[in-house]
């Protein structure tokens, strides 16, 4: 009655085999290969000769391979895609939040109100992007959730307020 919950792909993209490299070995009867009873250094005490697993080809346990290092290719790329995804949903989730918001409210109130926070818009957008990322970078220290704010609250909602202002 009792069961392992494991996951679909058991391998992480941290693990570090650098420190696994081959064993050293007495060939004591000189064929080149590790026999069983053969001294070694056993150096994580398994009490097997570890070799050192160089960079492989895809096969059933390693769908995309590994690297020369013995790191699984497809657990990095599925956690370099996990970064990815969540940087693209925080920035979808506050661009529309703040684009719905800000021109919801111009194309409500309307009249002068409107007139004046669109001229306002159009001259904010016109700062050049990448010139306020490198400044605002240099004194803050940028983590996933701050780029993301950084790239909404610069650039991110101005077409978005402005396709929902015409809507109102």
């Amino acid at each position: 009655g009792d069961f392992v919950m494991m996951p679909l792909y058991p391998y992480d993209p941290f693990e570090e085999v650098l420190s696994e490299r081959d064993e050293e070995f007495t060939d004591t009867n000189n064929n080149g290969i590790w026999d069983d009873g053969e001294p070694l250094i056993d150096d994580n005490n398994n009490g097997v000769y570890d070799q050192y697993r160089p960079a492989t080809t895809p096969d059933s346990h390693h769908i995309m391979g590994t690297d020369n290092q013995g790191r699984d290719v497809l657990s990095r790329v599925i956690y370099g895609f996990n970064i990815s995804i969540t940087f693209a949903l925080i920035v979808w989730s506050l661009s529309y939040s703040v684009g719905i918001i800000i021109g919801a409210t111009f194309g409500f109130i309307g009249g002068k109100f409107d007139l004046y926070g669109l001229r306002l818009v159009e001259m904010y957008s016109s700062i050049p992007f990448f010139f306020m990322i490198m400044l605002l970078s240099s004194f803050i220290r940028p983590t996933l959730f701050i780029l993301a704010s950084m790239l909404v609250i610069l650039s991110g909602w101005i077409g978005i307020s402005y396709y929902v202002r015409g809507e109102f």
